[in-house]
């Protein structure tokens, strides 16, 4: 499970546990203003797109780390969900991750969170 944060103009999100083995990260974190879109989205939390680069992936029981999917420029995305269902998916505009996939808690609530930071940081 993922702990999401919002530190000032920061979205935050650590892994605890096991899951800081797993995906060989304590977490990943970016400005407000580089968040494109924030969504629960179970389908694209099932399976990864492209190359683990390090992390673990166990079909149906387990997905964390970097993966890079080729292309120009390569993208990279962070994983860490065990249950697809309560996972959400960060788009960024910018930095090393272009996408998180984590699972949380409550992901509706972990949406609305994020959606009220993003627009306090960027109006």
């Amino acid at each position: 499970m993922v702990r999401i944060d919002i530190e000032g103009d920061q979205l935050v999100a650590t892994l605890t546990g096991w899951d800081v083995l797993w995906a060989l990260s304590r977490g990943v974190r970016a400005p407000l203003r580089t968040v494109a879109d924030v969504r629960r989205d179970p389908v694209a939390a099932r399976r990864p797109d492209g190359l683990r680069i390090p992390g673990s992936y166990i079909p149906g029981i387990l997905t964390a780390g970097s993966y890079w999917r080729p292309g120009r420029p390569g993208v990279w995305s962070f994983w860490c969900v065990h249950d697809p269902n309560q996972a959400i998916v960060v788009d960024l505009t910018e930095g090393r991750y272009r996408r998180w996939v984590l699972q949380v808690a409550d992901p509706d609530a972990t949406v609305r969170s994020i959606e009220q930071a993003r627009r306090m940081w960027t109006e």
